[in-house]
């Protein structure tokens, strides 16, 4: 007996040992982090300081406040269509849509509804709504009357000219099914997704468009998120003696798409030539950009428990992916993260685009600063998010400048 004594002190002392050197090794390799930018390149590297506030100051020091408007017009709830099933669709939401659609000079909203994620036979009502900017903070419902009906389960949307007519277009994202609506210029609306040629069954989160071989029109990459098909039931979890949703990678992820725009309203299925659905990942969000200046713009994707990916073209529609050697894929400490929404701006004023992702609970948001070349360094350590974003689940972020001060600051949704 007396010999087990000195062995259990040992022990002890040992994992003490082991948990002090760990703290040791992680604050250490945190502030090495921090430094990193000044060692890569001098300059205004230097991260931007984000500050969890809820009034701004402006440029003559007044305090700017936002203040809550209520128009009985303007009232969209989403519905998830939780039923007890635990369908992982329900965790998502859905998204909304800003731009000027009729050309009045006032920006309209287009919010996007869910509904049954398994039973789809009496989902019959309108899952879109579009509000028509009539000036102040007055609005107007418009989609039903105008054309724009879909009967999906709906999360994102995307807006963008894909037609050049002048007026911006969108694209809803959703649960195994996508629509396409073609603004008609005179307040109406046409679905053109059969037309277009756009066969989307997956599960579809985000999509962007972008003009990725140059040639003037609009092409579309849309992120998927997991393989769970309506009609297999979802698998069991319980925490505590209470079900829950599973984690998303109970279920196996889905290739993204890439359609190449043929320039007379239709697309072109380029997922798998172009190299892109060789990477399976579960994205969540997406941005297409010019991140090294070469007039050739690349494809940012953020994947929600996997690493992130940064695909650059190499030729004519065949692209490589790039996102480890470009230091973007995990965070410094060579982790994945649960990552959601995407920010891209120039935070620092460098003159080149920087990102910032979103991310689960207990995981900071994330800020990637762009060095050039297609290389970025994390800078979260040196910006504040790292204490103002752990305790909550990011999802949207969007950048502007709140106090016209000339720099950029973060809205970022909870």
């Amino acid at each position: 007996m007396r010999s087990t004594v000195p062995f259990i002190l040992f022990a002890m002392l040992a994992a003490a040992g082991f948990g002090a050197a760990k703290w040791v090794e992680t604050r250490s390799v945190w502030r090495g982090d921090d430094l990193l930018p000044e060692q890569v390149q001098s300059g205004n590297t230097a991260a931007v300081n984000f500050t969890q506030n809820h009034s701004i100051e402006s440029p003559n020091h007044e305090t700017l406040k936002f203040t809550e408007f209520s128009d009985s017009a303007l009232q969209f709830s989403y519905d998830n269509g939780a039923s007890g099933k635990f369908h992982l669709a329900e965790t998502l939401g859905g998204g909304l849509g800003a731009a000027d659609l009729d050309r009045d000079g006032h920006t309209d909203l287009i919010f996007v509804d869910g509904g049954d994620p398994i039973d789809w036979s009496d989902q019959t009502r309108n899952s879109i709504q579009v509000y028509r900017h009539l000036g102040k903070t007055s609005f107007t419902e418009v989609g039903k009357q105008n054309g724009c009906f879909w009967s999906g389960y709906g999360h994102g949307c995307c807006l963008g000219d894909f037609n050049n007519d002048g007026f911006d277009d969108f694209l809803i994202t959703g649960y195994q099914s996508s629509a396409l609506f073609m603004n008609m210029g005179d307040g109406t609306y046409e679905e053109q997704t059969a037309e277009a040629e756009l066969k989307m069954d997956r599960w579809c989160a985000t999509a962007a468009f972008g003009d990725l071989d140059n040639d003037g029109d609009l092409d579309l990459y849309v992120t998927t998120y997991a393989d769970t098909p309506r009609d297999v039931p979802p698998p069991y979890c319980e925490e505590s003696g209470k079900r829950i949703h599973c984690h998303p990678h109970y279920h196996l992820p889905v290739p993204d798409y890439l359609f190449e725009n043929l320039g007379y309203g239709t697309f072109r299925d380029r997922s798998a030539d172009s190299g892109i659905s060789a990477q399976i990942q579960y994205g969540l969000g997406v941005v297409i950009a010019d991140f090294n200046d070469d007039r050739i713009p690349e494809i940012f994707i953020a994947n929600d428990g996997d690493r992130n990916l940064l695909f650059e073209k190499e030729s004519d529609w065949k692209f490589r992916e790039i996102g480890i050697e470009s230091g973007i894929a995990y965070t410094a400490m060579g982790k994945s993260t649960g990552s959601m929404g995407i920010a891209c701006a120039d935070f620092d004023q460098d003159g080149r685009l920087d990102l910032l992702t979103t991310n689960f609970i207990h995981e900071a948001n994330v800020t990637f600063y762009n060095q050039g070349n297609n290389t970025f360094v994390e800078t979260t350590g040196q910006n504040g998010l790292t204490t103002t974003s752990r305790s909550m689940v990011g999802w949207s972020a969007v950048p502007f400048d709140a106090d016209l001060n000339g720099q950029l600051d973060l809205f970022i949704t909870n």
